[in-house]
């Protein structure tokens, strides 16, 4: 196991390249605006604050649907699992949870006709 300071190191530098690359692509994006709006037929979301996104993207409409109706779900499943074997023995969590992880795929996508 790395030492605690290294640990904190590498989250905060991955949440910082993370964060900068987020900024970089919304100032790139306001940028171009009207370009990309006039190219692409844009529409504003009401989930992000007025920001636009397109219309004809599947994966974006199919992720969002799923997530509203099975996201918390399957993340308090994760959490209940987790700590139930946190409690039974650490030592079990890895053998307690990866059944759950590998199966909760299967039990929350939902399949159409």
């Amino acid at each position: 196991m790395l030492p605690r300071w290294e640990l904190s190191f590498y989250l905060l530098a991955s949440i910082g390249f993370h964060v900068y690359s987020f900024y970089e692509v919304y100032r790139v994006s306001r940028e171009h605006e009207e370009e990309l709006d006039r190219e692409f037929d844009l529409e504003t979301s009401t989930l992000f604050g007025g920001l636009k996104k397109d219309p004809t993207d599947f994966e974006w409409s199919f992720w969002m649907e799923w997530g509203k109706e099975r996201l918390v779900w399957l993340f308090l499943g994760h959490m209940s699992v987790s700590q139930v074997a946190n409690l039974l023995s650490r030592k079990v969590r890895l053998c307690a949870s990866f059944p759950f992880q590998l199966l909760s795929p299967l039990l929350f996508v939902k399949k159409e006709p």
